[in-house]
């Protein structure tokens, strides 16, 4: 039961940070590579709050997703007036900036040695131990409350705006609206997404390590987007599943796959992405094929 149950919350934590980065690549058209960043920030906020602070789990998660907002907006800013190529390095940027300074800030993240002794999660007076049936439910309540309001972004006149920018902003502009105004919402949203799945992250292993949040860890999720498709919402859910579960069968076989399934993860990402990539490279639940 405790396999199932960490096996079934990573997923979800996959999901949420799939599902948000979504709204920015396959709404916006935007090419992030600091989601990890965001992720960071949000679990380092929200486990310095609780260990060194004293604060319950709903009021740290509140302050986190605050604090990664305002990363976004940071990012987003001196970001908008780039393009393309020229984008994406500077997201790259952000995200070694970020990385980096999870590491050196040794007073604050504990450096190099990680941030330990988290405390549980509890919520309404109820103490949700990592890997119980209790936690798995409230990141499941978690997972589909930001699929809904993704999906209501997503299909709000708001969605149908970071759409058509998505397609020309140039011509989104000269109807008079506000190009860099959606982006940076987008970003706002995509950010405060990934810090709730950071906080989980969070009280889930009790302890974090800068490397978590490397540019590794942003290329795997937007690995899930390309894997199940972008712009919709059955995409993230589908890569995010696949991007989990897809190493599992050989530690299920136990003895030495057991000990190559981590080793040969990496392997197996690049063979399914070079396969969807030639025959479909919408994604497997694709609904915007990019050209």
């Amino acid at each position: 039961m405790s396999y199932a149950c960490s096996l079934l919350a990573t997923v979800e934590l996959y999901l949420i940070l799939a599902v948000s980065l979504n709204l920015l690549v396959g709404y916006t058209g935007l090419v992030s590579l600091c989601h990890a960043a965001s992720y960071g920030v949000g679990a380092y906020a929200a486990g310095i709050l609780m260990k060194s602070c004293g604060w319950a789990f709903l009021p740290a998660v509140g302050a986190a997703v605050l604090v990664t907002m305002l990363l976004g907006v940071v990012v987003a800013l001196p970001s908008l007036r780039l393009r393309d190529d020229y984008f994406v390095v500077a997201t790259l940027a952000l995200q070694t900036i970020t990385f980096r300074s999870l590491y050196n800030l040794d007073r604050l993240t504990g450096g190099a040695s990680g941030l330990t002794d988290i405390p549980t999660a509890t919520v309404a007076g109820l103490a949700l131990p990592p890997d119980s049936l209790g936690f798995v439910a409230f990141t499941t309540v978690c997972a589909a409350v930001v699929m809904l309001a993704f999906h209501r972004l997503g299909s709000s006149p708001f969605g149908r705006q970071l759409r058509a920018i998505r397609d020309d902003d140039q011509a989104v502009a000269a109807l008079g609206r506000n190009v860099a105004a959606f982006k940076v919402k987008a970003f706002l949203a995509g950010s405060a997404g990934a810090a709730l799945a950071g906080a989980l992250l969070a009280v889930r292993l009790g302890t974090l390590d800068p490397n978590q949040f490397g540019i590794a860890e942003s290329v795997l999720v937007l690995t899930a987007l390309v894997v199940g498709g972008s712009g919709n919402l059955v995409g993230p859910v589908v890569g995010a599943a696949a991007i989990v579960l897809l190493p599992e069968p050989l530690r299920l076989l136990g003895g030495k796959w057991a000990a190559l399934a981590g080793e040969l993860r990496q392997v197996m990402f690049g063979l399914l992405l070079i396969v969807l990539l030639r025959w479909r490279p919408q994604g497997l639940a694709g609904a915007y094929r990019f050209e």
